[in-house]
């Protein structure tokens, strides 16, 4: 539960990294709005024209937000991007139905925006796998139209379940809407409405909702507490509110809500992480003025609850400070009204009538907000640390946290050094894989009873941007380090499939073995999907299932039962390196197995009388148990002429060809006359 929260974060601080850049012209935008506010009267045109125009991009931006997202969390859940993001932006709008009638909904548009697809996709990917709403599937149809199919009911039934959800937010957004505060309850009880802003500020930034509409029950009495202070200085009364709303932007609001400011030098005078450091720098500009999207979106602060006290606490104790400081008479009183986007230092000067002590009273407040926010800063930069690499071919991403130590160690200091060298070569190894090539190459099987080809392998290979052919001992232990097996055994499984309709297609009548890792045997979802592809795929009958003896080390029920779901389809399971453990004679009665592969490790002293008894002997238990065998690694004619000429028994290795890629394949089962080996070495 807790991973998979977490998953979801490091998902939503990917996306609205993502939009950083539009981040910075929102907020450019704002002060633009604040500059005509300043130098424009309410009925000028232009000043009209900047204000629509924001109220637009204000919309705009929560499509924005639900489309990024829409994306990331598609990869995530292994679904098609471009119908699940029209999905959204759909969804979005059933929203926006509501607003017009709804006077709090434009203060849950960014809510809606980021909590859709969060459960949508979910819920979604969970229908498909139903299969009561599993939509039928056929050969003859392309992959993007049967995917867009299989959309249509599990849409329409989550489509119902969001309007419900936006229907019960309202309902519960009108029930628990407080009564309007009036002035006098902030003048009697400042301390306790003070607090109670906080709070709300916080919770409302942190779900993603716009506090201007979360304390409207509020903002008429501060409004007019502002009203009255400025009243009573005209008249040269001394009778001040403490708390109004030009004191709370003022001082409690320094750089925007959660007192961001503060954040901001936090960040620049103790964390080292560079992209922290650049957000940061990017916020002084538009936080100086009070406007803090930059960071609220960038770092984030919504749904990030590492800056969540902070973001609360900070702003408590600045009003807190202000409040007493202000009503013992070291502070004047605000008593000028001032914009909330005015600059900071000059807006305490101003809305205190030139009271220098308001704007030490600042410096005081950002110092102690940033002494709030550090420890949180260096555990966030420490967060930070995690990558994300993506890999188009798999269309997943690798994400590395460094874990902490949890068991002592003799030298704690050697072991993280180590733990770190390790995470930072296995990033650098995955970085260059994700910008290679991933393809299939397949290694003939041949019959010796009547010559031909009846068979493949199918084995990955990696080519890099310079053409440079990678074995699979290169690379899959990075992967499987990363334990990015699964994602890859997904993919060898399309490609597969796709390769098996091709030769069907051209008359090649083989079947095609395809490893599969133990990650993935054990990887309830991904066996079903396997499972799904090979139902739907009109090849089920020409695959066959490689294990090794690694995956029948695990519970032998759990492993029979998934043998014999895929044996159903008409999938043959394989023991691959079969007499290389310890117990490989043990497992043949446990398991419904159909084939074993003799590795090629037996081939190699066949000259010595002891190794062609023993090489020899595996036939006989194969006969005896009724399983196939495929010779691998034969590359002479002595080793050939060794084998047992029988029908079930398949022979592999360089003597009559390497991998091919699957044009070269079809090719050479096309013209395969005769046993001529294509790499001969005969010795």
């Amino acid at each position: 539960m807790k991973e998979g929260l977490s998953q979801q974060l490091a998902d939503f601080r990917i996306t609205l990294l993502w939009i950083v850049p539009c981040i910075i012209l929102y907020s450019m935008l704002i002060l633009l709005v604040g500059v005509f506010h300043y130098f424009s009267t309410e009925n000028d045109h232009s000043y009209l024209l900047v204000v629509r125009f924001y109220q637009q991009i204000h919309t705009l931006f929560s499509y924005l937000l639900t489309v990024a997202l829409t994306f990331t969390i598609s990869i995530r859940w292994k679904q098609p991007r471009p119908p699940l993001i029209l999905l959204s932006i759909f969804y979005l709008g059933l929203f926006q139905y509501f607003i017009p009638e709804h006077p709090q909904g434009m203060a849950m548009q960014y809510l809606i925006a980021i909590i859709t697809p969060f459960y949508t996709i979910p819920l979604i990917t969970w229908l498909q796998s139903l299969s009561f709403f599993r939509s039928p599937q056929s050969k003859h149809l392309s992959g993007v139209f049967s995917e867009v199919m299989a959309l249509i009911i599990p849409a329409f039934i989550t489509m119902l379940l969001v309007l419900l959800v936006h229907d019960s937010l309202l309902n519960i957004w009108d029930a628990i809407s407080p009564p309007t505060v009036e002035y006098e309850d902030l003048k009697t009880h400042p301390y306790l409405y003070s607090n109670l802003i906080s709070v709300i500020s916080a919770i409302s930034h942190f779900l993603g909702l716009h506090s201007f509409y979360t304390l409207s029950f509020l903002n008429e009495g501060l409004y007019q507490a502002t009203t009255e202070n400025v009243m009573s200085y005209m008249q040269g009364n001394t009778d001040f509110v403490a708390l109004n709303h030009t004191a709370i932007g003022v001082f409690s609001r320094l750089g925007g809500a959660g007192s961001t400011f503060s954040l901001i030098i936090a960040i620049l005078l103790f964390s080292k992480e560079k992209s922290l450091r650049i957000i940061a720098l990017l916020s002084i500009p538009p936080g100086f003025f009070n406007i803090n999207e930059p960071l609220i979106f960038g770092i984030p602060v919504i749904l990030n609850p590492a800056l969540f006290f902070p973001f609360l606490i900070v702003p408590i104790l600045n009003i807190s400070l202000t409040l007493f400081l202000t009503n013992a008479g070291w502070v004047h009183p605000t008593v000028v009204s001032v914009p909330y986007i005015s600059p900071l230092f000059a807006n305490a000067y101003i809305a205190t009538d030139g009271d220098w002590y308001a704007v030490l009273l600042q410096l005081v407040n950002i110092g102690i907000g940033t002494l709030v926010y550090l420890p949180f800063v260096k555990r966030l930069s420490h967060s930070y640390r995690t990558r994300s690499i993506y890999f188009s071919r798999f269309d997943t991403y690798y994400q590395r946290k460094e874990e902490e130590a949890q068991i002592l160690t003799k030298d704690l200091v050697s072991y993280l050094s180590q733990s770190k060298k390790e995470h930072r070569q296995l990033e650098k190894e995955l970085t260059r894989l994700s910008s290679a090539e991933f393809y299939l190459e397949y290694q003939p099987q041949v019959s010796l009873i009547d010559p031909g080809v009846v068979g493949a392998e199918a084995l990955i290979r990696v080519r890099d941007s310079e053409n440079k052919i990678y074995q699979p001992a290169s690379f899959l232990p990075w992967l499987e380090k990363a334990e990015m097996m699964t994602d890859l055994d997904l993919w060898v499984f399309n490609q597969v499939i796709r390769d098996a309709r091709m030769m069907k297609d051209t008359g090649v009548d083989i079947r095609t073995g395809v490893n599969i890792s133990i990650d993935t045997l054990l990887d309830d979802d991904a066996v079903t999907t396997i499972r799904q592809l090979l139902e739907s795929s009109g090849v089920a009958d020409r695959i066959d299932i490689e294990i090794t003896e690694k995956s029948l080390l695990q519970d032998e029920h759990i492993i029979a039962d998934i043998f014999k779901k895929f044996q159903s389809l008409g999938v043959r399971i394989h023991l691959d390196d079969f007499g290389t453990g310890y117990s490989s004679l043990s497992y043949l009665p446990k398991f419904n197995l159909d084939e074993i592969k003799i590795d090629r490790s037996f081939l190699q002293n066949i000259h010595q009388p002891k190794a062609r008894s023993l090489f020899l002997s595996l036939f006989d238990i194969a006969h005896s148990q009724k399983l196939g065998v495929i010779v691998e690694g034969v590359e002479t004619r002595e080793q050939l002429s060794l084998i047992p000429k029988q029908p079930d028994i398949l022979v592999q290795g360089w003597y009559y060809s390497d991998s091919l890629e699957i044009s070269e394949f079809i090719e050479y089962y096309q013209s395969f006359r005769s046993l001529v080996p294509k790499h001969p070495q005969d010795s």
